[in-house]
């Protein structure tokens, strides 16, 4: 099995896709570095409003960047879910990888 490459960290890419779905959030780091602190971080904490309307926007929005579940044991392959806002809303947590970062947590 080839070793899965890490994509390049951009968050900015993440937070327009969500923006452009209408996903309402709150951000951790992310949030303190474009408000100008001198933060090293390189994920991208996501906290999203739980109500079902915006879930299932954040599920289209994670589809678009072909979010997968993050299973911390390699060579472990990345498990791709049908994301919708029934499965978002049934975790507390979700740890993924999308095309524009490693590691992202919902």
């Amino acid at each position: 099995m080839p070793p899965v490459r890490e994509p390049t960290f951009d968050p900015g890419a993440i937070l327009a896709v969500l923006e452009r779905h209408g996903v309402r959030v709150l951000i951790g780091g992310i949030a303190a570095i474009a408000r100008g602190a001198h933060v090293v971080t390189e994920d991208l904490d996501v906290t999203p409003a739980r109500d079902g309307d915006n879930l299932d926007r954040l599920a289209v929005a994670l589809q678009e960047l072909d979010a997968r579940i993050r299973i911390d044991q390699p060579p472990s392959p990345l498990v791709s879910l049908p994301f919708d806002g029934k499965l978002l809303g049934s975790s507390d947590i979700w740890d993924l990888t999308t095309q524009s970062a490693s590691s992202t947590s919902f």
